[in-house]
C-alpha cells in the first residue's frame, strides 16, 4: 500500500463569522511510502528547514545500475514506471532527510542511526502485535536540534532483535560548505535502565535539560514511563528508583508472567535458501511451565495473524497463561511478518502467500 507525504502551504485568515482560521494555499507531495502497511511514515522539520522522514522508499538505479538515493516522487510518477524498473529498485525501510527546497526528482539522504550497523539493516519503529504499521519512531526537542529515534536490528541472521533501544541524534554546527547534518551521538542504553523491550521515545529535553522521557514494555512490564539523561550518560547508568516515573503494572500479576527464551531457527527449506546463501532465520520466542517438571510438555505452535503484524519482546499475558496451563508455547516471526525488513515481509506477496508462510 501506497502512502503520499505531502507538505501543505497555510495562509492565515477568516472564517466564517469573521473568526480567524487558517487555509491550505497549496500542497505538494514530497515523497511517497511504498509499504505503509510495514510502518507508517512520520514526518518533522528540522531547525535548518530541512524535512526529516522516517519511509519505506523505493530505491531507484541510479547511473551505472547501482541504487541511487533517487526516490519516486509521487504516485503519478510510480504509475509510470515499467514492471521491470520497479523490480530493478529496492524498497528500504529507514530514517532520510529531504532537504529544503528539494525539487523533483526528490532526492532522499539517508540517516544513520545505529553505530555498526548499515543504512536499512535495522527498523526505526517500535512494533508489537497489534493493527499494522507502527505509528511511533522518533522524537524531537522543542528546537528541533535533537532526536531520539528507536530501532531494533533486522535482517537475515542470528542477530535479529525484536527488542528495542534509544538512539540520539544531532544537527551539527555549519561546516565548510554552510551545510549542518543531522549525525550520530550513540546509544542511549537504557537497557541498563528498564531492561530488554519495547522503547518509545515520549519526550526529549533541549538547551541544558539532556534528559529524555521513554515508554518501556516487556513481557512483565505492561508499560511504564522512564527517563534517562541523553549520550554516554545514559548508556552508562544503572537502573535506578529515580529513573522510573510510573509504576502501573500490578505487583500480583508481574509475578504471574513468564519471560519467553528467544531463538532463531533456520528454515534450510526455504525456496532463498542456496548453497551461496545463508539459510533464512526464522525468529521465535518459547514459553515453558516453571513449575519445575522435567517430564514432556504437549507443544503448542502459536501463529499469530495478520499476516502483517509479529510478536515483540513484548507483555503478552495469553502466551503465559498458555505455558501455565502446561503447554510449550512456540510463537514464531514467520515471514510475512513486520519487524524484519520489508523483504521479509515480502516474501508472502503474490505466489509466496501460503507457500512462505508454511515452509517456515
Amino acid at each position: 500500500m501506497l502512502a503520499e507525504v505531502a507538505v501543505v502551504d497555510i495562509c492565515a485568515g477568516k472564517g466564517e463569522g469573521g473568526a480567524p482560521s487558517l487555509f491550505p494555499r497549496r500542497s505538494d507531495v514530497v515523497a511517497l511510502d511504498c509499504r505503509q502497511e510495514y510502518c507508517r511514515p512520520q514526518a518533522a522539520f528540522l531547525s535548518t528547514g530541512a524535512l526529516l522522514l522516517r519511509l519505506n522508499a523505493l530505491l531507484l538505479p541510479d547511473g551505472d545500475d547501482q541504487l541511487g538515493r533517487c526516490c519516486v516522487r509521487d504516485a503519478k510518477a510510480l504509475r509510470a514506471l515499467s514492471p521491470e524498473e520497479v523490480r530493478a529498485g529496492e524498497v528500504r525501510h529507514g530514517l532520510w532527510v529531504l532537504a529544503e527546497g528539494s525539487g523533483p526528482p526528490a532526492r532522499l539522504e539517508p540517516v544513520d542511526v545505529m553505530p555498526y550497523a548499515v543504512h536499512g539493516a535495522y527498523d526505526c519503529c517500535s512494533g508489537s502485535y497489534g493493527s499494522p504499521g507502527a505509528a511511533e519512531g522518533f522524537q524531537m526537542d522543542r528546537a528541533r536540534e535533537r532526536v531520539v529515534v528507536t530501532a531494533r536490528r533486522t535482517g537475515p541472521s542470528s542477530a535479529i532483535a525484536y527488542s528495542d533501544d534509544l538512539f540520539e541524534l544531532r544537527l551539527t554546527e555549519e561546516g565548510t560548505d554552510g551545510e549542518r547534518r543531522l549525525v550520530q551521538v550513540g546509544g542511549i542504553g537504557t537497557e541498563a535502565q528498564s531492561g530488554r523491550g519495547c522503547k518509545i521515545p515520549v519526550a526529549v529535553g533541549g538547551g541544558d535539560n539532556s534528559s529524555i522521557v521513554y515508554h518501556h514494555r516487556s513481557p512483565t512490564e505492561s508499560g511504564d514511563l522512564w527517563t534517562s539523561p541523553s549520550g554516554a550518560a545514559g548508556a552508562t547508568q544503572s537502573s535506578s528508583p529515580d529513573a522510573r516515573l510510573t509504576a502501573t503494572m500490578p505487583l500480583s500479576l508481574r509475578r504471574k508472567l513468564l519471560t519467553p527464551v528467544e531463538v532463531t531457527v533456520p528454515n534450510l527449506r526455504a525456496d532463498c535458501a542456496t548453497a551461496e546463501a545463508p539459510p533464512l532465520t526464522v525468529h521465535t520466542q518459547i514459553f515453558a511451565p516453571d513449575d519445575g517438571g522435567d517430564g514432556p510438555l504437549q507443544p503448542l505452535l502459536w501463529l499469530h495473524g495478520g499476516p502483517m503484524c509479529h510478536y515483540s519482546y513484548d507483555c503478552n499475558p495469553l502466551l503465559t497463561y498458555l505455558a501455565r496451563c502446561g503447554y510449550l508455547v512456540m510463537a514464531p516471526n514467520f515471514s510475512g511478518s513486520t519487524g524484519n525488513g520489508p523483504a521479509f515481509m515480502d516474501r508472502v506477496l503474490g505466489a509466496g502467500c501460503g507457500v512462505a508462510d508454511l515452509s517456515d
